[in-house]
Order: structure tokens, then sequence, then C-alpha cells
């Protein structure tokens, strides 16, 4: 992209890719790959115990704990802050870390996660500054086309299973099975 003058590279993103299809009509042979944002591995892995966190937990470290428990690829650029708790929070099994995370964010008023063009995680303070924003022109340069259909599987795609079998009974583990 050029701006006054000035060329500036986006990198347009990371994705998870799901499997490819195939579809042939005898002349052309199709390989239909979908791409997810990364948000979504966040998202699909959930807790597989109750958690609570206290007051006074700093909450950029208890972030940055959750983000790296979920796999090893995940890389975060999170603006530091010396912000904890100010009342115990609570979350029970089976809760996306992407919800807790956000939950997170917003006590000490930060914008939700989100991941930059190379896949980064992201999170900064809010602002009442402007950020900065690009216009994309619809014109022959556009990144896109007309007729594009979105249709979302997630079926196949990471995955974490919790089951717990007995809410009410004491020292029950749940079961836990990662696809």
């Amino acid at each position: 992209i050029t701006h006054n003058g000035v060329n500036y590279n986006i990198p347009l993103g990371t994705y998870l890719l799901s499997s490819p299809t195939t579809e042939s009509d005898g002349s052309y042979l199709n390989r239909n790959v979908q791409g997810f944002d990364l948000l979504l591995a966040i998202d699909q892995d959930k807790t597989t115990q109750s958690i609570t966190y206290s007051i006074g937990t700093n909450v950029i470290a208890t972030i940055k704990n959750l983000l790296s428990s979920v796999a090893s690829w995940v890389e975060y650029n999170i603006e530091d802050s010396s912000a904890t708790l100010t009342e115990p929070k609570t979350y029970e099994i089976g809760k996306s870390k992407l919800f807790i995370i956000n939950s997170l964010l917003n006590t000490i008023n930060y914008y939700p996660l989100w991941t930059n063009g190379l896949g980064i995680f992201c999170a900064i303070p809010w602002s009442d500054k402007p950020s900065i924003t690009w216009d994309f022109i619809d014109d022959n340069n556009s990144l896109y086309e007309s007729g594009i259909k979105d249709i979302m599987d997630y079926s196949e795609l990471y995955n974490k299973v919790v089951i717990v079998s007995n809410q009410l009974t004491e020292n029950t583990e749940p079961i836990v099975s990662t696809l």
C-alpha cells in the first residue's frame, strides 16, 4: 500500500487451514481450502477445571500464561500493565480461554484479543486517540472479488472436548480429549 508517497507492506494474515476438498467437472480440478483466524484455536481450547483468580492477581501475567498453555506455536505481544484484579474472578469448567482472556482484558480496560497479520496475538489498553485507519478502495486493484461465498464448518478444526461426568461429587476428574 502506498500512502502519502510511502510504501507499506501489510501482511494479510496467518490462518488455520482446513483440509482441502477436491472437485472436478471433468475439465477443471478445484481444491477448496478454508482459512480461519487463529483466535479459533484460543476459543476452542477449553478449561479442564474451574479456575478462580484472587484479588491482586496480575491480569497481563495471567493472560500470557493462558496463551502459553494453548500450544507451543502461540506468540503474543501484550502491552504490559501492573493492573491487578480488584475482586476475585471465577470461570467454570469447559469455559473458552478466549472468553476468559477477553473478560480479564475488559477488567483493566484493554481492547479484546486479536491477531496481527503475522499471527501474533495482541492486546493494548483502550485509548481516546484514534487508531491509524486505512481506506481500502473497491477498484481494479482490490484484493477481493464479488460473489465470494462464506461457509463455516468448525467441526474438523482444533478441538478439545471436556466431559464433566458428575459435578455434584467431590474430586470427580473431567474426561479430556484433544483431537
